[in-house]
This record gives structure tokens, sequence and C-alpha cells, in this order.
């Protein structure tokens, strides 16, 4: 049962993932712009947030890989 649930974590955090890839900009349009992502992560106007984003879409996907290999 236990590889069902790693089968399960990984297809999950795939989806996840890609959807937070894909839709950066919805996301950006409904919930703001960080402040903190402006300044730390910008390369332009309004960069910041959309890398942060497309960081934690990455994250969640590395995190999934590494829960379902483990």
């Amino acid at each position: 049962m236990e590889v069902f649930w790693r089968i399960l974590i990984l297809i999950g955090s795939l989806l996840i993932g890609i959807l937070i890839l894909r839709y950066t900009n919805y996301i950006v349009n409904t919930v703001g712009h960080s402040a903190w992502a402006e300044r730390y992560l910008g390369l332009g106007a309004g960069g910041g947030t959309h890398n942060m984003w497309k960081i934690i879409g990455i994250l969640i996907i590395i995190l999934g890989v590494v829960i379902a290999i483990r």
C-alpha cells in the first residue's frame, strides 16, 4: 500500500506544480503582488512575484519526486 501512496503523491505534486507553472499569471492577478518577492527576486516590473510562484511550482515538483523515490 505504501507504493500506492508514493505514486499518488508523485502524480499530485506533478499536477499541482505544473498547474502553478502554467497559470502563474492568473495566480498573481488573483492573489496580488508580493513586496518581498518584487524586492529580492524581481528583474523588472512585476517579475519578482512571477518568479516566486514559478520557484514554488518547481519546488513542489522536486519535493514530490524526492518523496516518491525515497
